[in-house]
């Protein structure tokens, strides 16, 4: 499934992509991006996911369909068959930025950065995206109250290499002048207790070690207590600028979805111009 939206009229050279992944919610997200079709880009949402899986749905997926990482090497597919639409409506592969909002900010990253595991569709040509533009991610995946904590202490379980790809710089493989925008909102649905500093056993220790600790001690993640949107927010920017990229984090107000701001920065980064200028 993969719904699009495109400008009326081609133009020299074709349009910017944007492709969007959306959360849990049926369908697709293309809809709620579509005022960056009005601005001038081709913008497709595929649907990436259990066609099944919404809001009301959450447990269709097990940790080894999500935090093992399954569904975002098939994200993978879902990027190259979305320039393909994008490309016979009149845009630009070349220009890719991909989108995603809370669990497609997780499918964003993944093909943004580059680091699938496999490659489920090796027929299918994918253009690396040029920018991602993601919101609200759990980039160390809190897991619902510790409904995914089983999967981290498995022995056999991918789901510690997942969340070390998505932070780990030295997995990524993006093409220069690569750009993100990176955003949280204020909602608080998904925040996790934590201690400061977190015990010996914590749940967020066998997310990646000290390193990862220390990082999210660093952007204050540990101040009030808990972890959410925020922290990983902040802790993917910290990462991002040390990897040398130009990355931009805000937070912006109110709940748990996309926001006018945020629409209005992806134009933005679809027609070049660096987060935050």
């Amino acid at each position: 499934m993969v719904d699009v939206i495109a400008p009326a009229e081609p133009v020299d050279g074709g349009w910017p992509v944007l492709v969007t992944f959306h959360g849990a919610a049926a369908g697709t997200s293309a809809v709620d991006m579509s005022a960056v079709a009005s601005a001038g880009a081709v913008v497709v949402g595929p649907r990436w996911i259990d066609p099944s899986w919404d809001e009301s749905n959450l447990a269709v997926l097990s940790a080894s369909d999500y935090v093992e990482g399954a569904y975002f090497d098939v994200a993978t597919c879902a990027l190259g068959a979305a320039q393909d639409v994008a490309a016979a409506h009149g845009g630009d592969p070349g220009r890719t930025t991909v989108e995603g909002f809370s669990a497609g900010a997780h499918a964003a990253a993944w093909v943004g950065l580059g680091v699938a595991r496999a490659d489920p569709c090796p027929e299918q040509e994918v253009v690396a995206p040029v920018a991602m533009v993601v919101g609200d991610g759990q980039w160390v995946f809190e897991g619902f109250a510790g409904e995914w904590d089983a999967a981290f202490a498995g022995g056999s379980s991918t789901a510690a290499d997942t969340v070390d790809r998505f932070l780990g710089a030295d997995r990524w493989a993006v093409p220069d002048g690569f750009v993100a925008y990176l955003w949280s909102s204020e909602s608080t649905d998904v925040d996790r207790d934590v201690e400061n500093p977190p015990a010996d056993d914590s749940w967020i220790r066998a997310r990646g070690g000290e390193d990862l600790v220390d990082d999210l001690d660093a952007v204050g993640a540990f101040d009030d207590g808990s972890i959410g949107f925020l922290d990983n927010g902040l802790l993917m920017e910290l990462r991002m600028q040390d990897a040398g990229l130009s990355v931009l984090h805000e937070q912006l107000a109110g709940g748990h979805s996309r926001k006018p701001e945020m629409v209005e920065r992806t134009i933005s980064v679809l027609w070049g111009e660096p987060p935050g200028a």
